[in-house]
């Protein structure tokens, strides 16, 4: 992905041809605009996301509150267990099953007021989760963390 990135760039976001949940199949091609936008986006940094537990997840929210994207890898539970809740909270990951996803946000988590739910980018395509997303509960990610990066575009 880094490699990709520092290739072909990465554009805005409101010059992007693929928007939530549009299949594949459906997305045009890259504007010109698009195009040379990108190309002056292609210097990035990974930043590695340092430790376990409470130090790990402050990292990540002090990130996402800078804008930067995290890519995390994370036990991953059966798929079954997400088909109708795409939200990673209290599954037990199947054995030496790790997954990657990029986290983008969060908001807090209905039922557990003094937490958030961090939103993610799935690669499952537009039809897995809410267009491609799920949550993953700072619980279940405090657990069952493996690794992660921040992406720094400058």
């Amino acid at each position: 992905i880094l490699k990709s990135i520092e290739i072909h760039g990465v554009c805005r976001e409101d010059l992007l041809t693929n928007k939530i949940a549009r299949p594949v199949t459906e997305v045009e091609p890259p504007s010109t605009e698009a195009i040379n936008d990108a190309l002056q986006r292609r210097n990035v940094q990974a930043i590695p996301i340092q430790g376990r537990g409470s130090q790990a997840l402050a990292q990540i929210l002090f990130n996402l509150n800078q804008d930067r994207p995290i890519v995390v890898a994370l036990g991953w539970p059966h798929y079954n267990t997400l088909n109708k809740n795409p939200t990673l909270r209290k599954q037990t990951p199947l054995k030496d099953s790790i997954h990657t996803v990029t986290l983008i946000g969060y908001r807090p988590d209905p039922s557990a007021p003094d937490s958030v739910l961090l939103l993610f980018r799935n690669s499952f395509g537009p039809k897995w989760g809410i267009g491609g997303h799920g949550y993953v509960a700072l619980e279940y990610l405090n657990q069952h963390l493996r690794g992660g990066f921040a992406v720094d575009l400058y």
